[in-house]
């Protein structure tokens, strides 16, 4: 599917208006997907046919709820002919520090319109799909998943650390209500399609959204926790907030979207034992950020971003505010919406690496066809398997303290890698360095004349 974007105002381009389009289809036909009509969302209901066949619990109806009762920090899990919950319901897990599995057997998908709580971890799976609707409000104290992707009962029960998730529904994981956890994780996995339209908030743990066949839960203290084992050529879309330690949305051969609008935010704000990182893969698919992304550490400092794909997009409104942000692609050029990118960046103090890697048989060049100007002391370094091009007209410049670094054969193998700057390199006002490095066998041209306080070259 083409990549979607954000609702314009009617002055704007026709692609504009098309791509915000794209989104509203697409999030049209992932809820047809799961057969969730207006009467089925407005009815919603508790879930039906709980039975523990894995660990010890009670189910009690409550009000207008659902009880259930776990002991202490063990394990449990309940097979349901159907989870939904109405907007006047709720389900409480009162599990203390454990975790209850509950794994949908009928054909019905999941509809979350009232409040779903528990004092541990909750994992839902349904291969039907699962939408948090707009009234929907899940806190836990532990971790939260939602999965349409099955888990085995032994593996589970064992709480080894390491879960193994598969299966081959076409159906979507939605969240458009408020996701919080506020001691643990929060995954939202599928195979065919995740969004987030809502609010997901996971302050003391990570955010993770991904698509694919077979997926690995690792825990982890340091790190993201989710891992595409086998990927299914899904998308992952994020078109509302999200705020965690560490975030990450991932599609291995899928797509990734980082949408823009108000509101729209992914924010990793780190701990004392996590930095703060956010990362956007897709190894074999496209990455397309067109929206705010902010990571820091727990005090303010440092900071990543990383994004790795076969294909990626920067949009006119994207910006990065990290301490360093990191391209990586097989090919790359810098159009006017990227340089506009790359400027908001690189001026909020965000350190740009960009490398073309000339993965999956690509040029490997990395091309600068608009210019890019920054004050400050942010560096930007555009490395390349092959070429690093400036072109005609084309303006890189500084006026603070800023480094640029021009890399050709980045991976050191000897192909004739080149600087080719036809444009214009201005470091006049700038107390920072510009360094051109090239391949033995490459050369450095200089196109105009350069306009520099210190600029080093030579072969590497």
């Amino acid at each position: 599917m083409s990549h979607p974007k954000l609702a314009r105002p009617a002055r704007r381009t026709l692609r504009r208006q098309h791509s915000n389009a794209a989104f509203l289809l697409a999030i049209g036909i992932s809820l047809s997907g799961l057969s969730l009509t207006p009467v089925a969302l407005a009815a919603g209901g508790l879930p039906q046919g709980g039975t523990y066949v894995a660990g010890t619990g009670a189910i009690a109806s409550q009000g207008n709820g659902l009880l259930i009762t776990q002991p202490g920090s063990t394990r449990g899990v309940i097979d349901w002919n159907s989870f939904s919950i109405g907007k006047t319901n709720s389900v409480t897990f009162d599990n203390g520090s454990g975790a209850t599995l509950n794994r949908v057997t009928g054909g019905s998908p999941s509809a979350i319109l009232g409040r779903l709580g528990a004092t541990g971890s909750v994992y839902l799976i349904n291969p039907q799909g699962i939408v948090v609707g707009p009234s929907g409000v899940i806190t836990t104290g532990g971790r939260f998943v939602a999965s349409t992707l099955d888990i085995c009962n032994d593996a589970f029960m064992q709480g080894s650390g390491s879960l193994t998730l598969s299966g081959t529904s076409n159906a979507s994981v939605i969240n458009l209500g408020k996701i919080s956890s506020s001691g643990g994780d929060i995954f939202l996995i599928a195979r065919h399609d995740v969004v987030n339209a809502g609010t997901v908030a996971a302050l003391n743990g990570t955010a993770e959204l991904a698509t694919g066949e077979q997926v690995l839960l690792q825990d982890s203290a340091g790190s993201k926790q989710v891992f595409v084992q086998t990927g299914s050529q899904g998308t992952v879309s994020n078109k509302g907030r999200i705020t965690a330690a560490q975030i990450s949305l991932q599609a291995a051969d899928g797509n990734v979207y980082a949408l823009a609008g108000r509101g729209t935010r992914i924010r990793a704000t780190g701990t004392a034992s996590r930095d703060g990182h956010v990362w956007l893969v897709a190894d074999s698919g496209r990455v397309g950020q067109f929206g705010k992304i902010a990571a820091s550490n727990a005090d303010g400092s440092g900071g990543t971003v990383d994004m790795q794909a076969a294909q990626l997009e920067l949009g006119g409104h994207a910006v990065v505010h990290a301490r360093q942000w990191n391209l990586s692609t097989p090919a790359f050029t810098i159009d006017g919406a990227a340089a506009h990118a790359l400027r908001r960046s690189l001026n909020s103090g965000t350190s740009v690496d960009i490398t073309a890697t000339g993965a999956n048989g690509a040029t490997g060049d990395l091309g600068v066809a608009s210019s890019v100007r920054w004050h400050g002391p942010a560096s930007l370094t555009l490395a390349a398997y092959h070429d690093v091009s400036i072109a005609t007209s084309t303006t890189l410049a500084n006026d603070g303290a800023g480094n640029l670094t021009l890399r050709a054969d980045a991976s050191g193998i000897d192909n004739g890698g080149s600087v080719i700057n036809n444009g214009t390199i201005d470091w006049s006002k700038s107390t920072g360095i510009v360094r051109a490095l090239y391949d033995m066998n490459g050369s450095y041209t200089a196109g105009d004349k350069p306009r520099k306080r210190r600029m080093d070259s030579g072969s590497v």
